[in-house]
């Protein structure tokens, strides 16, 4: 205690680095020993005595909300103002005040970030439009969840500025700086808050000085916290060990270590609408209903008798009652042929509508419907019959509403990361011109989840479609909305190790001009990544796959790896009636290994007959066979047809079987077989009518049917189709090494005035990742050496050097003016591919931003006036659409047989078989990603920021931020404008992406009277309207003529914030006590809001209660 009241005097007669200014222009430089008392927000817990080198901040000339110094800018001790860079610092006390934890809850004070959730976490945002997929924590990238119990502040740098990050986004960095163990006394503190929703927190802060070189602190967090969705909840678990050893007045040690344990119960993150029931010219056949003969184009259709067996011998036979009659669709595209049932002509461009779009979605809720504009709505009333007014086309989403919006996940969808955090910073004065920095880091992150398909459970459906089908002409019309989904699972694992190694030279320079100080190092990063995702499949797929040929471990064939091809003997398919609503007592809502349904005739298990009135409906049953290219059989039943007919047409269903002895597919033709009355079907609601094993009373006939002989009875016996269990359907590696130098020279000139940043960072960057798609490929086999070409095997090497350049001059001691250039590189992290399976190749960034920094009324009003402007290349977050891919990776060079590139990659195209000649198309789940080269995101606007601290009572602080132009200014040169067109918005906004952000927060803090040490303030923001959607208007030609974005409400949060302090009574040193209450969002404002392309409601009013004390 007596070695820090020294400290402390000494500090009267010292000079504090950047803290004090010597003229009006002029900064002090030398702070090599300074010596600074950091104070908090009056919480003795906080206080911190400590010697200063040049690599710590000084918080001394902090007021309020306003924080004058960073080092986050160039690694040393420097006067934010001064700093020809422009970013945001969120001190303390404004943690404290507004309950900041996480990254999300930044966006609240800093106009320039907005939320980007990723639905399993609450650490991603964009900053400047562009996704800020990494952040730091005390420099170093942080994938570890984090929460701010151990935070001392954050420092958001903004502009693409890898000077002192490294790899970083082009719209800015976020650092976190930790809380560290001081010097400057023993405390305990314990906290206590609870809210509605089921909040709570609890937190333990414990700083224990050990002796005069030692000094320990130990902090700990335990979350829990609900939601308005009765699927939602979070749950923290973290607890953090700091120590601080001083060997002597130049040298520092700091560790930190820390472990980290989050669940994520968050529901699906959006429903969006493909029913297409917006367009009367979709038309669809119910089932059962009569045909419409004049519909049908007969160059594709023919008819066949449900009672012969025949094929009608004219395109439509003239007769007047089709209820026995099947139409087949003959075309070339399709072997044997796919019945349909009165399904118009047509392909996916006949589809008139607007809600449904194959691009784009609207969001599946009646909320969205008062904010289309009058044009979009008048097109959609004027072309439907069946639409008259808004309300009208609200109801088509009824029943849908904030309580029970992306519900499907049930309450098991949840994302589980553990993870350990240590760091190890050695800081010493060499002498009085030069310090140097050495620091380590090593994280590892063990995650686990398990969610629905990202595609399916969050799309509507009102019609489903054939196997090998997803065009209108084979559409059925099931009436009642539905979701079809399944279950999967993840599991990855990542491992990061860093160093640093930073020096700081401050002594003299070879000029007779200005002052100078050079600060560089070297960086060195690993980061290695294991991934692995699992599909819910049927029992017996494997079996089928194994006995077809396949490779261990695959459960489809190549031919089925499509969204659209997969059947449910590949996947555990699910379907929910919508208006049967998502409770948990709904069979199937909550996880299982029981393939559920409440949709009539859905799952098509096999070749089951249905009745419906006396109308006979069939299904084909497609088996896929083992060969050098795709061939099938495929099996029909019929009543009353016993017999093979000698077309393929008409024939009975032989059950395939395993005969134990050879192990070839043989014909179950002595299977037993009976047919089912209704009354006793039991509990399977799916079938009308089924022929069951007698013994086992399961369905015979099952899609890639797989049968267990009986050897004892000599009967063959199905799988159970509604068991299901875990398969691996592919696994990722990835391994990045960074080597790094950088150096930053800052100079001052006349007398201050003139501050300059100059530097530059090479980086030089090895990457290697694997990528196997099990689900077709099966597991890696060591024993083939040919086998290895499926793991999609990359390495790649890229070197980078990226400048910064920045100037700041003060007109006056009031008004000064900067302007600043910096590029930015982040490499791919190895998971991002083309689809032909090549890495992803880094993302680059550039820009330019230049301003008006302002200290006024005697430095009680600080704030800057910017202007921006930045480039990104190869952004990550883009995905190029399936016919941009088409385009870009044509059929004539990877796919035909006579390609340049066909014989090793002729797995990525449907191919037409020999006489066949429809258009071939992408495998969409062989490819091995979905990105390319060459797009280039756009990202221009002005920000405003200004603190105003009139008095130690007062403290304000505002952000604005508008967007000029967020758009998309360059694609792969393949893709013409046309195409650009068709799946992107021509205008200044992407979808997701607000014109304009704007937010304050006020403080007011009685110094005296009965109210002494309480604090009121407010915290408010506005977000304006932004895309979530947009819609095509074609003239007569089909050319699209224009475009008209659906864009959500406004956005305004209104939060409230009270805390009171005081010491209880009491001989000695009485504890302190501090009250806090919490209100946001106090309107209760539930609007439906978007970010990106999907949207969802926003959480209702939270009320928090906090209470701390302090020993």
């Amino acid at each position: 205690m007596r070695y820090c009241i020294v400290l402390f005097l000494l500090a009267s007669f010292t000079i504090p680095a950047y803290g004090q200014e010597d003229s009006d222009f002029n900064t002090v430089n030398d702070a090599d020993t300074a010596v600074i008392a950091v104070s908090g927000a009056d919480d003795v817990e906080n206080e911190e005595i400590y010697i200063l080198s040049d690599f710590e901040v000084s918080a001394s000339d902090d007021q309020g909300y306003f924080s004058a110094n960073s080092n986050s800018a160039t690694r040393t001790n420097s006067l934010v103002k001064n700093t020809p860079i422009t970013m945001s610092i969120v001190n303390e006390e404004l943690l404290s005040d507004l309950g900041i934890q996480s990254n999300e809850d930044l966006a609240a004070v800093v106009s320039g970030i907005d939320t980007d959730p990723d639905g399993f976490s609450l650490d991603r945002l964009r900053i400047r439009g562009f996704r800020a997929s990494v952040s730091r924590y005390d420099y170093f990238p942080r994938t570890v969840p984090r929460d701010g119990y151990n935070v001392n502040r954050v420092d958001i740098i903004k502009g693409a500025n890898s000077l002192i990050f490294g790899q970083a986004s082009p719209g800015g960095s976020i650092n976190t700086i930790p809380y560290i163990a001081n010097f400057a006394k023993n405390a305990a503190v314990a906290s206590y808050t609870s809210g509605n929703k089921d909040f709570s927190r609890k937190e333990l802060t414990i700083n224990q000085i050990i002796n005069d070189q030692l000094a320990v602190k130990y902090m700990a967090v335990d979350l829990s916290q609900g939601y308005n969705h009765p699927y939602k909840k979070f749950g923290y678990k973290g607890d953090t060990v700091a120590v601080t050893f001083k060997p002597n007045s130049k040298t520092n040690l700091q560790l930190h270590f820390e472990n980290v344990d989050t669940e994520a119960y968050f529901p699906v993150r959006a429903l969006k609408d493909s029913t297409k029931r917006d367009d009367d010219n979709y038309t669809f056949s119910k089932i059962g209903s009569v045909i419409d003969a004049e519909r049908v184009n007969n160059s594709w259709v023919s008819f066949l008798d449900n009672t012969t067996g025949e094929i009608a011998t004219e395109s439509v036979p003239t007769i007047d009652d089709y209820s026995n009659w099947t139409i087949w669709n003959n075309s070339s595209a399709l072997p044997n042929g796919v019945p349909i049932y009165g399904a118009p002509s047509g392909t996916q461009t006949d589809y008139q509508g607007l809600l449904s779009r194959w691009e784009y979605n609207v969001p599946y809720t009646p909320d969205y419907v008062k904010y289309l504009s009058d044009t979009v709505t008048n097109h959609i009333l004027e072309n439907s019959a069946n639409l008259n007014s808004r309300a009208d086309i609200a109801a088509l989403y009824e029943g849908i509403n904030a309580s029970n919006y992306g519900s499907i996940g049930g309450p098991d969808k949840m994302n589980d990361r553990d993870g350990h955090f240590y760091t190890a910073k050695l800081q010493h004065i060499i002498n009085d011109d030069f310090e140097i920095e050495f620091a380590v880091n090593s994280q590892e992150v063990e995650g686990n989840g398990l969610s629905r398909d990202s595609y399916g459970a969050g799309t509507v459906h009102q019609h489903f479609n054939l196997l090998y089908q997803d065009d209108p002409k084979t559409s059925y019309n099931l009436e009642d909305p539905f979701i079809r989904t399944y279950w999967t699972k993840s599991h990855w694992e990542t491992e990061r190790d860093g160093i640093k190694a930073t020096f700081i030279y401050d002594g003299a320079f070879p000029t007779k001009f200005g002052q100078h100080k050079l600060v560089g190092g070297v960086d060195s990063d690993i980061d290695k990544k294991y991934a692995q995702e699992y599909d819910m499949i049927p029992s017996g797929a494997f079996e089928v796959m194994q006995f077809l040929g396949g490779p261990e471990g695959s459960y489809a064939a190549l031919d089925r790896a499509d969204n659209n091809r997969f059947s449910s003997a590949q996947r555990s398919y699910e379907y929910f009636k919508l208006s049967e609503g998502f409770d948990p007592s709904v069979p199937g809502i909550s996880f299982d290994f029981v393939r559920n349904s409440n949709v009539d005739l859905l799952p098509l298990i096999g070749d089951v007959a249905l009745t419906n009135g006396q109308n006979p409906l069939q299904w084909q049953i497609r088996q896929l066979r083992a060969g050098p290219t795709d061939s099938y059989l495929s099996y029909y039943k019929f009543p009353g047809q016993l017999e093979d007919s000698p077309n393929g047409f008409g024939i009975k269903q032989i059950p395939l079987g395993v005969d134990p002895v050879t192990g070839n597919l043989v014909a179950a033709i002595n299977l037993p077989q009976a047919e089912v009355p209704l009354e006793d079907r039991g509990d399977d609601p799916l079938l009308t009518t089924a022929y069951r094993d007698p013994a086992t009373s399961l369905p015979l006939d099952n899609d890639y049917a797989l049968y267990n002989y009986d050897a004892e009875n000599d009967t063959y016996r199905v799988y159970d189709p509604s068991d299901s269990l875990w398969a691996l359907k592919q696994v990722q590696r990835s391994e990045v090494n960074t080597f790094s130098q950088w150096f930053a020279l800052q100079s001052e000139f006349l007398n201050g005035r003139l501050h300059t940043l100059l530097g530059a960072r090479y980086d030089a960057i090895d990457l290697k990742s694997s990528l196997r798609k099990v689900v077709v490929h099966g597991y890696d086999n060591l024993d083939d050496p040919t086998d290895d070409i499926h793991n999609n095997k990359e390495s790649k090497t890229y070197h980078q050097v990226s400048p910064s350049l920045g100037l700041l001059y003060w007109i006056n001691p009031s008004l000064g003016i900067f302007a600043n250039y910096a590029e930015s590189i982040e490499s791919p992290g190895g998971t991002q591919r083309t689809p032909i399976g090549e890495i992803a190749p880094p993302e680059y960034g550039k820009g330019i931003e230049g301003g008006f920094r302002f200290s006024l009324a005697g430095k009680k009003v600080d704030g800057q006036i910017v202007y921006y402007e930045i480039e990104k290349e190869n952004d990550d977050e883009f995905a190029y659409t399936t016919a941009m891919l088409s385009t870009i990776y044509p059929y004539s060079k990877y796919g035909s047989p006579n390609g340049e590139l066909a014989g090793e990659y002729s797995y990525l195209y449907y191919a037409p078989n020999e006489g066949n000649s429809f258009t071939p198309s992408l495998r969409q789940s062989m490819m091995a990603g979905r990105r390319s080269v060459g797009d280039v995101t756009l990202s221009k606007g002005v920000e405003f920021d200004v603190t105003y601290n009139p008095s130690k009572a007062v403290t304000f602080l505002a952000s604005y931020n508008c967007t000029i132009d967020n758009s998309i200014v360059g694609l792969h040169p393949s893709i013409t404008p046309e195409k650009q067109l068709q799946y992107f918005y021509q205008g200044d906004q992407l979808p997701g992406r607000p014109k304009q952000r704007a937010n304050f927060t006020a403080r007011y803090k009685f110094l005296d009277g009965p109210l002494r040490n309480l604090a009121v303030g407010l915290n408010q923001t506005w977000r304006s309207p932004s895309m979530v959607t947009f819609f095509n208007f074609v003239d007569e030609n089909g050319v699209i003529d224009s475009q008209h974005p659906l864009k959500l409400g406004h956005e305004f949060s209104t939060n409230l914030f009270m805390n009171y302090s005081f010491k209880l009574k009491g001989p000695g040193k009485p504890p302190k006590v501090s009250l806090g209450l919490n209100i946001y969002n106090i309107l209760d404002n539930r609007d439906l809001i978007n970010r990106g392309n999907y949207a969802f409601y926003r959480e209702g009013r939270s009320v928090r209660f906090m209470t701390k004390i302090a020993f």
